[in-house]
């Protein structure tokens, strides 16, 4: 294999396995969502009824995260489960499920992805799934089921948690409709899918040189072949 080539499955390599980072990012942090709820609740005293906003700051992941409400008092700290959250009504336990599953399952195929590509740097690519062929099926799996990951958590944001996010408890005095937005582990799936597509696009760049070098090598070898009959 020539420097050239080498370097290039180099850099897919480098680019999955940024790209693994980010899944892993993305399942380890609890910044998928954050919010700012708000409550603004009726006091009366003698000089009349006047209102008074109490603030909240609310973020989470996949798997676990942090409420941080303020009753007047200053601001009180709980950590939150967000499979408790789910089976408690506050969205969609059987689409988060697939959420988490289709995550796994991109970050394995970007791992695998990660493996190939530098199986393809030190050694001779060859046309099966071990070569370039098998880096177009493993990225493509992997951009397949980031995509997918990130359909399914924007349906259950849009449907669901951008209107209520607030545990039943709170829920007379807070209210976080309309003040709740995606947050950076969402962007990390995001950018791992985009890192996955440039690695498709280079691979794809590389089989049409590796194409077109072949056959310049086979039309060598044909017209020397002929010229060596010629010759006899």
């Amino acid at each position: 294999m020539d420097r050239k080539t080498c370097r290039i499955f180099t850099l897919i390599f480098l680019l999955t396995t940024t790209a693994f980072i980010l899944l892993i990012v993305s399942l380890s942090t609890n910044y998928w969502l954050t919010s700012h709820p708000v409550s603004v609740v009726t006091s009366s005293n003698i000089q009349g009824s006047h209102n008074v906003s109490s603030k909240g700051f609310i973020h989470f992941g996949l798997f676990q995260g942090t409420q941080s409400m303020n009753y007047g008092l200053g601001y009180r700290h709980t950590r939150i489960n967000v499979a408790t959250q789910a089976g408690r009504g506050l969205f969609n336990f059987g689409l988060w499920v697939t959420v988490i599953v289709c995550d796994v399952i991109a970050t394995v195929w970007s791992f695998v992805a990660a493996g190939f590509a530098v199986l393809n740097a030190a050694t001779k690519p060859i046309e099966t799934v071990a070569g370039p062929l098998g880096l177009y099926l493993w990225n493509g799996l992997a951009v397949l089921f980031s995509m997918v990951t990130l359909i399914l958590y924007v349906i259950l944001f849009l449907s669901e948690m951008q209107y209520n996010i607030i545990p039943p408890e709170d829920k007379a005095r807070f209210t976080s409709d309309g003040y709740s937005q995606l947050s950076y582990s969402f962007y990390c799936v995001l950018f791992a899918s985009l890192l996955f597509s440039a690695n498709i696009l280079v691979v794809f760049v590389l089989g049409t040189r590796c194409t077109v070098v072949k056959r310049q090598a086979e039309d060598f070898n044909e017209h020397a072949a002929d010229a060596g009959v010629m010759m006899y």
